[in-house]
């Protein structure tokens, strides 16, 4: 399986430590399907998914939150493009907590209440990103500034996953 390709628009740069995890990827994948996926499976999921023009089989290790039995997945359009191929309802394969689950993807309206509530989530979850990739301020109860969530939902891409 390939790792997805990304690309980058002119205004919006990548961040460096984005570049080592991605370097990182074949052994966290590797690492979410086996015995040891406890050391990062609270965090990461691996994304199996084809591709909607190319028909090829691509892997991407994730991060997610969980809400409401849901899994909520979120990026920026020119940091990864993985999320093109989620569109409409897209089967993908997750491993998630160790195992292999087929799964649901919809790319949700980021104006809508579910997205922002997942966004939120995601956050919360991951305040090392929120800052990092999202200029969201986290504060000391751990909880993201409301004004720099509602800002950045609006430039980002929230994907619900829904296992089967």
């Amino acid at each position: 399986m390939e790792t997805p390709m990304t690309t980058q628009t002119a205004n919006e740069k990548i961040p460096f430590r984005i570049h080592l995890l991605r370097v990182a990827n074949p052994l966290t994948m590797k690492l979410l399907g086996s015995r040891l996926h406890f050391l990062l499976s609270r965090d990461l999921l691996v994304a199996n998914f084809r591709g909607r023009k190319s028909g090829k089989q691509f892997s991407a290790p994730l991060s997610y939150v969980e809400l409401d039995g849901r899994l909520y997945l979120c990026t920026r359009p020119g940091v990864a493009n993985w999320w093109k191929n989620m569109r409409d309802g897209a089967s993908v394969e997750i491993i998630w907590r160790g195992r292999p689950t087929p799964a649901r993807a919809t790319v949700l309206d980021s104006a809508s209440e579910e997205a922002k509530a997942g966004f939120r989530a995601f956050l919360t979850h991951n305040p090392g990103t929120a800052s990092m990739l999202y200029n969201v301020e986290v504060g000391r109860d751990g909880e993201p500034n409301n004004e720099d969530a509602l800002r950045e939902v609006q430039q980002s891409v929230i994907v619900r996953i829904e296992p089967e």
